[in-house]
């Protein structure tokens, strides 16, 4: 009995091992160039002064996040940030409507707060199963996995409070993912931010992780934060 056991142990080991491979050997196949000047749109309130500077010269590229609740047709969107929620990739039914399906995709894995506790005990072997069954691989670039123990903003970051690390089971949101994720680029020199104030969440209100906006203050030195016409979350 003891052997039958041990075995079987030995084979989810092996299995994991190799899951963790796989997925290393996928991420290093990941290449993306970008622009000096980047700009990030929220999912808050834009002013028309806002929608002006998207549309300008001002940005190399313009990235947006999920399900693009602020966006009007027409106006530029260079790159998608789309996250897991535990069933498919919020944002990705968007593309066609907007006529963007062939713009580039980072996807965010591990939205789902409610599974925290198995993912991080099980989190290479839940990546493996869950790993791109709906997205559309031709323009997904990257995969920022937060599920991931070792997961933090700001990997250059020296100065940061807590790590840069999560304090609540529920995570980062995916503009301070996307925010950290740019200010880690080399080739990147300024971080437009619009349509987000940083409104922190609370039992029954969506909102910024308590210490994103702390993070971004101590670490982000490309950001430039434009401060939005309203104080909501959304628009």
């Amino acid at each position: 009995m003891n052997r039958i056991l041990c075995f079987i142990i030995t084979i989810i080991l092996l299995l994991l091992t190799l899951l963790l491979l796989i997925r290393h050997r996928q991420e290093e196949n990941y290449t993306l160039q970008h622009g000096k000047n980047i700009c990030i749109v929220g999912n808050g309130p834009l002013s028309k002064e806002d929608r002006k500077f998207i549309n300008s010269n001002h940005c190399d590229e313009v990235w947006r996040f999920n399900d693009m609740k602020n966006m009007e047709y027409g106006e530029r969107c260079d790159g998608q940030f789309i996250r897991d929620n535990g069933k498919t990739y919020s944002g990705l039914e968007i593309r066609s409507k907007f006529d963007i399906n062939n713009i580039p995709i980072i996807a965010i894995k591990g939205g789902d707060g409610h599974w925290f506790t198995l993912k991080r005990l099980l989190w290479p072997l839940f990546n493996f199963l869950d790993s791109n069954k709906v997205l559309p691989k031709e323009y997904t670039k990257k995969i920022i996995d937060i599920n991931n123990p070792n997961f933090k903003l700001y990997n250059n970051c020296t100065k940061c409070p807590n790590d840069c690390k999560a304090n609540s089971y529920l995570k980062f949101t995916s503009g301070a993912i996307g925010i950290s994720y740019f200010q880690d680029q080399q080739n990147v020199e300024n971080i437009h931010i619009l349509g987000m104030n940083f409104i922190e969440r609370s039992f029954l209100k969506v909102g910024h992780e308590m210490n994103e906006k702390s993070f971004l203050d101590s670490c982000c030195t490309k950001c430039n934060i434009h401060k939005t016409y309203k104080n909501t979350y959304l628009p």
